[in-house]
């Protein structure tokens, strides 16, 4: 594989390239730039979605638009799928998606990259799981803006949407290798959610949310407990785990991001749904965890694998710990590239985080402040 910034020059290098993977922050990307991708590889598929304030390359945390190139000689092959979708028919329309892919490659890929808009991820993922027999592992991220304020995107071929997700299925006759990681432990402080809508939880152990939160994260929400609003900065270091797996009495966690107080109701909402009957625990982390979990994930995917077979990467890191580690956000390109070695990469900062986690019902879950990656290797 090659990598790209998109220029011009660049554009003109490539020669027959396989399949073309984007990553862009939304200033850097638009319809007229797809089209003109589009009209010079008009027989290879072009997917890829946005990311928050830079992309992550062998450079750094870098601002603009990068591309991950498939070669004529890879032996790494691609079908795509994008829909619209909204709640309702999010699980129909995964299903559908992972069947178009399977139909294309005349098989179940052998792993896969998943890249959704913000809202309803996990329906979207049991329509995949379902649609894939829970045999095939799917990492990726959710589609990101500057700033929250919804202008994220994903695209394919020559079309771009706002709300959906995009599949992409791998089939290769190389190594592959996966891993989905958190970094965060869990505390002392443990509950089960009593009363909830979707993604707000409304009650703890019977207890307001807002109230059982904050006591447990030592205040760390008290000034919004009254007046309501974003709490996003704040709880980055604090999230809360939910239990999805207890085998051997270690449980596994899926980290959801408090995002936004509710004071009338005294609600917190997530970017995550949640169940009543969740059990969940305050989880705790720090910066240098969030700094070292880039080599943790490829250590965990690679396992005994040598470095110098490995040949290309995607790395989805998310966006509520890039700014938390704002200032040395460029260590984590440097940590990929120590770990892995000095092969092309391509990274997405993300509004929500999707990986495998093998041992549990669902397979394929959909967390916050996480991190996962995809190496291909010889």
């Amino acid at each position: 594989m090659l990598l790209f910034e998109f220029t011009e020059e660049n554009l003109n290098k490539f020669l027959n390239p396989k399949w073309i993977l984007v990553y862009t922050t939304i200033d850097h990307f638009d319809e007229t730039k797809l089209k003109k991708l589009r009209e010079k590889f008009r027989n290879i598929d072009i997917f890829g979605c946005t990311s928050f304030k830079g992309v992550f390359t062998p450079e750094g945390f870098q601002d603009g638009c990068f591309l991950l190139v498939g070669e004529e000689n890879d032996e790494i092959f691609v079908s795509t799928s994008m829909h619209e979708c909204n709640r309702k028919n999010a699980k129909e329309i995964g299903i559908k998606a992972a069947r178009e892919i399977r139909n294309s490659l005349g098989q179940l890929p052998d792993t896969a990259l998943f890249h959704p808009t913000p809202g309803f991820e996990e329906l979207i993922l049991q329509g995949i799981n379902e649609g894939f027999e829970y045999r095939t592992p799917i990492y990726g991220g959710s589609a990101a803006d500057n700033d929250i304020s919804g202008k994220w995107f994903i695209f394919n071929q020559d079309k771009i949407i706002h709300e959906g997700f995009i599949l992409i299925g791998f089939s290769t006759k190389d190594k592959h290798y996966g891993a989905f990681l958190s970094g965060y432990l869990p505390t002392s402080n443990k509950g089960k959610v009593t009363k909830v809508e979707e993604r707000t939880v409304f009650e703890i152990d019977n207890k307001p949310a807002v109230e059982v939160y904050n006591e447990w994260a030592d205040d760390i929400i008290l000034d919004k407990i009254t007046t309501g609003g974003n709490v996003l900065s704040s709880t980055t270091l604090k999230p809360m785990g939910k239990i999805i797996n207890t085998d051997y009495n270690i449980p596994q966690y899926i980290i959801s991001h408090p995002h936004y107080i509710l004071p009338n109701k005294k609600g917190i909402s997530f970017f995550t749904d949640f169940s009543v009957g969740d059990e969940i625990s305050l989880m705790f982390g720090s910066k240098s965890a969030l700094l070292k979990r880039v080599e943790q994930t490829l250590l965990k995917a690679i396992g005994n694998s040598k470095k110098d077979k490995l040949t290309s990467g995607i790395l989805v890191y998310c966006a509520g710990c890039v700014g938390t580690i704002e200032d040395q956000v460029s260590e984590v390109s440097k940590s990929f590239v120590k770990t892995a070695g000095n092969i092309p990469f391509i990274g997405a900062a993300t509004f929500g985080e999707q990986g495998c986690l093998i041992g549990t019902k669902e397979y394929n879950l959909h967390g916050n402040l996480m991190c996962c990656s995809i190496l291909f290797g010889k």
